[in-house]
């Protein structure tokens, strides 16, 4: 017998977590299980290397919340994303890197800004005015040129892309997630630029940051690169290839969901 769909799906992409692993899935369990709502915890191993599989199989069996999804190659938190969503059944569903730097207690957060708001996507931001970030001056200073990056090139109004915590309805997400080709750092760049050009709505919410890794965390002079070659993949596909549009048309019309596109975008509405 089927079970029933949950209210909220949290997705956790893992890669290298270490020791702190376990107390982090753990305490996303007690918060979790202290709200009212019916949940799944979908954990993504991206190839680790260090032992982090084997916690969460041990998390799995002793918590039937849990769905471990793992794979032996590292290919990137897009790609463990996307793996991610398509394993879930909830009617919201939430992104939320696993190290919990981004307390997962602001799910009630994005929830209300939802309600208040009607929209199908909220996203976390660095750059509201009601956030509380704690992050090295570098970070910020690569997070504001990527942003600049992005309201240069593309038809996103909003102040921040790259936040590791997003609130998501499944059902649109599910099929706008088809349309997604990058698999690494980009990934939420393209997300949101095809789940615009569809017509969902995104609101922006705050978020509390603390930043917990030394200098630039895992970024590194190649991750830099690896943005630039996506962003200018994003860009090709968008303006001279039109392939959202065309991808999603043709979704719509396989899958029997509408055909919504926001007509106020240029260069990518056939």
């Amino acid at each position: 017998m089927m079970q029933d769909a949950p209210f909220l799906s949290v997705i956790l992409p893992v890669y290298n977590e270490g020791d702190a692993l376990r107390a982090n899935i753990i305490r996303a369990l007690k918060f979790l299980r202290s709200s009212d709502w019916t949940f799944e915890v979908v954990t993504v191993n991206d190839g680790s290397t260090d032992g982090s599989l084997q916690v969460l199989q041990e998390l799995a069996r002793e918590n039937p919340e849990l769905v471990l999804v793992s794979y032996d190659k590292n290919a990137g938190k897009g790609n463990a994303i996307q793996e991610g969503i398509a394993r879930t059944r909830g009617k919201w569903l939430v992104t939320l890197d696993s190290d919990l730097e981004l307390p997962i207690e602001q799910i009630r957060t994005f929830l209300g800004v939802q309600e208040a708001s009607g929209a199908q996507i909220v996203i976390g931001s660095k750059w509201h005015p009601e956030s509380k970030i704690e992050y090295p001056a570098g970070r910020k200073k690569l997070s504001r040129g990527l942003h600049l990056v992005v309201r240069f090139f593309f038809p996103l109004r909003l102040t921040d892309t790259q936040v590791g915590i997003k609130l998501m309805e499944g059902n649109s997400v599910r099929f706008v997630s088809h349309t997604t080709l990058v698999k690494r750092f980009a990934w939420d760049i393209e997300f949101l630029l095809v789940a615009n050009l569809y017509g969902l709505k995104i609101a922006e919410a705050p978020i509390t940051l603390i930043y917990s890794r030394e200098g630039l965390g895992r970024v590194k002079i190649r991750t830099i690169l690896q943005i630039v070659r996506e962003v200018a993949g994003i860009w090709y596909r968008y303006y001279i290839r039109s392939f959202y549009s065309r991808s999603l048309a043709n979704w719509s019309r396989n899958n029997g969901f509408p055909a919504r596109f926001n007509s106020n975008l240029q260069g990518d509405a056939s």
